[in-house]
């Protein structure tokens, strides 16, 4: 029985080594390098098949997929043994699903190449094609790339959390087409009918304007600069009405100055707003990884030794350089954080605390101060109540008391 303690106790403490070493800025700034130089890589082994016209990559980019696959195979290797189970469901837990689905994807890409170079002239162009697409799924790891840079991070979750705005942008810019496509497409039709198929301009009409399909995608073109629309209305007035340049410019300028910059301002309100969300989360994060580094004894609480032991760490600047709190206000700060007074702080109270101290003072912030100091002011008066009665109370003794 103690050996095998001894055992665990052993394990434990390489485990707590491997969370310190994977958990390291060294380390994800090593594994953001290699995912740049692996996605560099890739571009220059597709350039040259291309190039080559070869089947399979060539001997020198054999060897740096071997090598790619084995050092991202030992960081994954690496992180598993660190976290062990929890590996798939703590804080960024999709990331690490990504990453074990993307080694496994370049081992079976490295197999599908070692059994077509073993089948020498029987090439199997299905094994081929299932390699180019394990090859191009490869390139996904460059995604990683969003975990170590905050503002590219910010940029990606805008354009995720935008999805719904353009949908409905979409929609309105489809709606508005339509309704001008149909028009155009019935008015173009009512004159191929009354002039003949042999008429001038018939065939430029039928090409921008033979369908609603057609009608549409010459009426996006022109919105979108894919064609100058002048080219579009030109047969338009010319060979049925010259208001046909009115109404489109008409059309064209509601479009442009009055929808497009409306969308235009809904994206952006929208992005701004995003961004003050998603900045607010990575501030949780970093709050709840910072407590984690504070917290030595994991016990669950930080101490203001644990914190003052941790001042000059360029975590701890950092996180406070986020709040806008300076490194020797330290102290003071974990006294207002302090709520319970018990002399630590707990997760809950360090989190909230540090993200009600970021940014400008609230609503309620406000309204909350106001009742305190209302609160305050009350039982101040009433206390001055208190003491004047006693002091009347005083006055009449010590006059009873004179002769």
């Amino acid at each position: 029985v103690g050996g095998d303690l001894h055992k665990d106790a052993e394990v434990r403490g390489y485990r707590a080594k491997a969370r310190k070493v994977v958990g390291s800025q060294l380390f994800e700034k090593l594994v953001a390098v290699l995912i740049l130089v692996q996605a560099t890589f890739v571009g220059l082994q597709v350039n040259d098949m291309a190039v080559t016209n070869s089947l399979t990559p060539s001997e020198f980019f054999r060897a740096t997929d071997l090598i790619f696959c084995t050092c991202f195979a030992v960081e994954l290797g690496l992180r598993l043994f660190a976290h062990g189970c929890s590996f798939f469901s703590r804080t960024g837990w999709a990331w690490n699903w990504i990453d074990l689905f993307l080694v496994l994807a370049q081992v079976i890409e490295e197999l599908l190449l070692s059994s077509t170079n073993e089948l020498g002239s029987g090439i199997n162009f299905s094994v081929l094609r299932a390699v180019r697409m394990l090859r191009i799924v490869r390139i996904l790891r460059v995604t990683r790339l969003m975990g170590f840079f905050g503002d590219l991070r910010r940029l990606v979750a805008c354009m995720l959390f935008s999805s719904q705005s353009f949908l409905w942008s979409s929609i309105l810019l489809f709606v508005l087409i339509y309704i001008y496509a149909i028009y155009t497409t019935q008015s173009v039709h009512l004159h191929r009918l009354e002039v003949g198929n042999l008429a001038p301009g018939d065939a430029e009409l039928e090409k921008w304007y033979g369908s609603v399909s057609k009608a549409m995608l010459t009426l996006f073109q022109g919105l979108t600069g894919g064609i100058d629309w002048r080219d579009m209305v030109q047969p338009l007035a010319e060979y049925i009405h010259p208001a046909w340049d009115v109404a489109t410019a008409f059309w064209m300028a509601f479009l442009l100055l009055a929808v497009m910059n409306v969308i235009t301002g809904n994206f952006v309100q929208n992005s701004i707003e995003l961004t003050k969300k998603v900045q607010s989360v990575e501030h949780i994060l970093q709050a709840r990884q910072l407590f984690r580094c504070l917290d030595i004894d994991s016990s669950g609480s930080i101490s203001t030794d644990e914190i003052h032991n941790h001042l000059e760490s360029k975590a701890v600047k950092d996180f406070f350089q986020t709040i806008d709190v300076d490194v020797s206000e330290a102290e003071s700060l974990f006294s207002i954080l302090d709520v319970s007074g018990d002399g630590v702080i707990d997760c809950d109270e360090f989190i909230s605390g540090c993200l009600r101290l970021q940014g400008g003072a609230r609503a309620v912030d406000l309204v909350m101060m106001t009742m305190d100091t209302r609160r305050g002011f009350e039982h101040m008066a009433s206390m001055l109540t208190t003491l004047m009665e006693s002091l009347m109370e005083t006055r009449v003794v010590l006059a009873s008391l004179q002769p």
